[in-house]
């Protein structure tokens, strides 16, 4: 067998070899003067966001959502401008657009914000992916409370909106064939899960809720068969009579855009904050000259009083119904001798529920019994909301 002697006894060998692997080590260091080519940087292989690299700078929004109280409610909302500003150093420009919507009774179904088209359709892979090439269908309307999600076989689907005020959702559902899974997420967590045969049907009755949780209905069919599940009665049980979303989009001058939806709620007053005009009896309040004096035009309507204190009027409102209060009366008339007396019934509902408040507002008349008449029964007039915008956009600032 032959073999290479690498002993010292061969001394142009081990020489030899000593240049060859100089040569290797040396010749890299050349290669970049010979092409230029290796002098570039490597390319990002993540597509993560890199202050560095124009392409991921977006501006950065940070804001709040508002709670206000229904007799606020104005032609514009005020202004909660979010924090915003630019990682790079960029000029950034802040607009914002409005859009009212109403809420709480009169609002019922997949209509005004809960409508279909505001559902995001997403498609769930196998690998917990969302497939946005592929989005489903959104919800199909069978009816002013009725509402049908249905997926292909072996696909997994969720339809999701941000809640816009604080509240309970409550819907009823009903799987319609195959087996399959329907289930309902609040901000990713489960809080629903019907996947049994006998779990057909029910009604849903949320956790408390907030403004900007996102709500997620999620329906997955087997592999065989197609899913379907009708939903129903839909509604959002708040005290918010409406809300105006806020979109503000931040633009910086790359052409980088970062937006956030502000959710600006009106709250309706307890109906224990309804103040009863006083009675006129001489004592409360001075009695009345005659009968024409007594309307409530002229000695007042029951109001909504913001801090229970009857001496303060600078935080009284009238029942309107912006907030879903009205206001009735009635007068029977009682003769005390040579002096009329008015006993008022003042009636208040809640026209969003079943409670009403009653109270006798006395009057006494200075004029004689005999020229005594009751008022005609009446309502208090409906004080007209004041102007809700619908849509509106605005610049706010351009430098930042």
């Amino acid at each position: 067998m032959n073999a290479i002697d690498l002993s010292r006894k061969n001394g142009k060998l081990p020489i030899m070899i000593y240049c060859i692997a100089a040569t290797i080590v040396l010749i890299p260091l050349y290669l970049p003067a010979i092409n230029p080519v290796l002098h570039q940087a490597p390319a990002y292989i993540s597509q993560q966001p890199n202050l560095t690299n124009p392409a991921f700078c977006p501006p950065i929004l940070k804001g709040r959502h508002l709670s206000l109280n229904c007799l606020e409610l104005s032609g514009n909302a005020p202004l909660a401008q979010p924090e915003v500003y630019s990682p790079c150093d960029r000029e950034v420009q802040l607009v914002y657009n409005d859009d009212f919507f109403t809420l709480g009774c009169a609002q019922e179904g997949f209509t005004g914000y809960f409508a279909p088209s505001r559902w995001e359709a997403l498609k769930i892979n196998g690998d917990g992916g969302v497939d946005v090439t592929g989005a489903p269908d959104g919800l199909l309307v069978e009816g002013a409370n009725s509402a049908l999600v249905s997926v292909d076989a072996g696909s997994t689907v969720q339809w999701r909106l941000a809640i816009p005020a604080e509240g309970y959702a409550v819907f009823g559902w009903r799987v319609v064939g195959g087996s399959n899974l329907f289930s309902v997420l609040v901000n990713g967590r489960q809080v629903l899960v019907a996947d049994s045969p006998e779990e057909v049907d029910d009604r849903f009755f949320s956790p408390l809720l907030h403004p900007g949780d996102q709500l997620t209905l999620q329906i997955s069919a087997s592999a065989d068969h197609s899913a379907a599940v009708e939903l129903s009665q839909f509604r959002l049980l708040t005290n918010a009579t409406g809300v105006t979303c806020r979109l503000w989009t931040a633009g910086d001058d790359a052409g980088e855009v970062a937006q956030f939806t502000q959710f600006i709620t009106y709250e309706r007053p307890s109906i224990t904050q309804v103040l009863f005009p006083a009675n006129r009896d001489g004592i409360e309040a001075p009695a009345v000259s005659d009968i024409s004096e007594a309307h409530p035009d002229h000695i007042g309507y029951p109001v909504i009083d913001r801090d229970g204190n009857p001496d303060t009027s600078n935080d009284q409102y009238s029942l309107n119904e912006a907030c879903g209060y009205s206001a009735t009366w009635t007068d029977e008339v009682i003769s005390a001798g040579r002096r009329c007396i008015l006993n008022r019934q003042w009636l208040v509902t809640d026209d969003c529920g079943s409670n009403t408040m009653r109270i006798v507002q006395v009057i006494h008349l200075l004029q004689g019994a005999g020229d005594c008449l009751p008022s005609q029964p009446g309502a208090q007039p409906a004080t007209q909301p004041k102007a809700r915008p619908v849509s509106a956009t605005a610049v706010l600032s351009a430098a930042f």
